[in-house]
């Protein structure tokens, strides 16, 4: 089936300049929409729209000034469209930003992964015929850094792997039966726009930062942006829902739906333990005298992997950050049967940075370094009012713990080296109906995680970096009173979705974060699921980015 754009009310985010002008002119010119809105910041939009409906005739393109990460200006920009129009044909969310400095990466994931969410939910919520709309497309921009890794831009590969999976999962038949809502992924490569000037990139690590430009495109080829913006077009022309495409070299738009299949076959395969058993690695780590933190244990899996710590691992000390004083507790039982100062509960929002920073403080303070994090605090609901704080929680503040640990602990700053683990999940290697937005906030830790881990940082740093999958696991995250929705009709079958799941033991999952720590190299993967012992496959998901970086070339 071939898709026309004639005649179509079009909305694309982040269009007053680079591929989204352009976008907007072959649409005006070539394709005869019957109007394009821009949403942006940038006050060029202005421009451009009386530009064209000068050319093409009044009212062919709208701007509208919007910031999409506000939701008072986006809510006012789409009822402006649905007064005007009655309905929204196409979604295309270009917007973004890639800068992983300290003073932008916050910003950038907002833009990048939860303004992209809303604009898609507000647009799904419009189009979608099972709620009376007229069906639709919706087109995410991602990027090739989501199929593979790259040292410049950790946190720009996680947000732009989580646009993937977000668009995989919103394609699955469980909505688009109902919706009608066609969802495709479009992945850039470098393009030559002001995304990609010296003063709008930027890097956490300072060798990096300083010679940006040349680290980020190092051999690689820039293309036009009007190779770019034609792939775009063409892409919602010939895309089927679910499909992927790619656009780089100046090349037509790539269908790489199938690699992108094959990829995620061989990651969903190591749920079903189609995988190695661990093998002791030449070299052992010990939990023995480590000095431990770990984000949200008060209670669930955090907590047991507390307890087995201190009573069988012989740690030096555990530091449990959460909001949840259940922790108070904890520290006075396992203070009072294994020595006081075992562990410390240190009440904290970690999404504060003045708290997280407070109790990074107390740690350092007490004992002048850290030698494990294990980032294990988690949200589980895509309901409209959660879905926020649970990239705030699942994403930006995992990214922070990580950031401010690397700080501490890196050998090339004066540190003593150490380990990040990174909690991901089944969710990352899977597209199930039950939480796209979860599902999303997971790849986007382990592309985090898998770029952090290579060569360029370890070499440098001695901060070991792991990532660790759970399967679904009794704990109150599992609970269908905690787990909320923005689909209706999936809302009203969580519990039948819920219960097809194996759900593991609490301790089962604890017992493989302790294990993979023993055995892990830097870069791992671990799966425990279905009450089993821990697994890595670490192998099965390099080949599967062996897929997806394939695609590239």
């Amino acid at each position: 089936m071939a898709y026309e754009w004639k005649n179509k009310v079009v909305l694309i985010t982040g269009a007053s300049g680079g591929i989204g002008a352009l976008i907007v002119r072959k649409l005006v010119e070539f394709e005869n929409v019957k109007n394009v809105t821009i949403f942006d910041v940038d006050d060029e939009g202005k421009n451009l729209e009386k530009e064209l409906n000068t050319k093409f005739g009044s009212n062919k393109v709208t701007f509208f000034k919007c910031d999409i990460t506000k939701d008072d200006e986006l809510n006012a920009g789409f009822k402006m469209i649905l007064d005007r129009f009655g309905y929204l044909d196409v979604l295309v969310n270009n917007a973004g930003i890639m800068n992983d400095s300290y003073e932008a990466y916050k910003k950038m994931v907002e833009v990048n992964v939860t303004a992209l969410y809303t604009c898609t939910l507000k647009a799904l919520e419009v189009m979608r015929k099972d709620e009376g709309g007229r069906g639709g497309t919706i087109i995410n921009t991602a990027s090739i850094v989501s199929l593979y890794q790259l040292s410049a831009t950790p946190m720009y590969a996680g947000t732009k792997s989580a646009v993937l999976q977000f668009t995989l999962c919103l394609s699955l038949d469980e909505y688009y039966l109902r919706t009608g809502v066609r969802l495709i992924a479009i992945c850039y490569g470098a393009t030559t726009t002001s995304l990609l000037l010296v003063q709008k990139l930027g890097s956490f690590d300072k060798r990096i930062h300083n010679n940006i430009q040349n680290v980020l495109l190092d051999g690689l080829y820039l293309q036009k942006p009007e190779n770019a913006a034609t792939a775009l077009i063409d892409t919602y022309k010939n895309g089927q829902n679910g499909s992927t495409w790619l656009s780089v070299n100046d090349k037509p738009a790539k269908n790489i739906t199938d690699q992108v299949t094959k990829a995620y076959k061989i990651l969903s395969d190591t749920i079903a333990y189609k995988c190695r058993s661990y093998v002791k690695t030449t070299m052992v780590y010990e939990w023995k005298d480590k000095v431990v933190l770990i984000t949200g244990a008060s209670r669930g899996i955090g907590a047991l992997i507390v307890r087995k710590l201190v009573e069988y691992e012989k740690v030096k000390n555990v530091t449990i950050f959460d909001v949840n004083e259940e922790g108070v507790a904890l520290e006075k039982e396992l203070n009072s049967k294994f020595g006081n100062g075992k562990v410390i509960f240190f009440k904290c929002d970690i999404t504060k940075d003045d708290e997280l920073d407070a109790g990074f403080k107390m740690i350092i303070d007490r004992f002048g370094y850290i030698d494990v994090i294990l980032n294990n605090a988690g949200i589980l609901n895509d309901g409209y009012k959660t879905y926020k704080k649970m990239i705030e929680v699942n994403v930006t503040a995992l990214c922070t713990c990580t950031l401010k640990g690397l700080e501490l602990m890196r050998k090339d700053q004066g540190g003593r080296g150490g380990t990040i683990i990174n909690t991901g999940s089944i969710a990352s290697l899977i597209q199930h109906p039950l939480a796209p937005i979860y599902c999303s906030t997971k790849s986007a830790v382990l592309q985090f995680t898998l770029c952090l881990s290579l060569d360029d940082f370890y070499s440098r740093t001695g901060v070991r970096l792991m990532t660790i999958c759970y399967g679904a696991t009794d704990t109150a995250m599992m609970s269908a009173q905690n787990i909320e929705h923005f689909d209706k009709d999936i809302e009203s079958r969580k519990n039948e979705l819920i219960n097809g799941l194996y759900v593991q033991k609490p301790e089962n999952a604890a017992t493989g974060l302790i294990d993979a720590f023993k055995n892990g190299e830097n870069g791992s993967t671990w799966l425990s699921h279905n009450d089993k012992p821990v697994k890595n496959i670490t192998e099965e998901v390099s080949k599967a980015y062996k897929i997806l970086g394939e695609t590239t070339a």
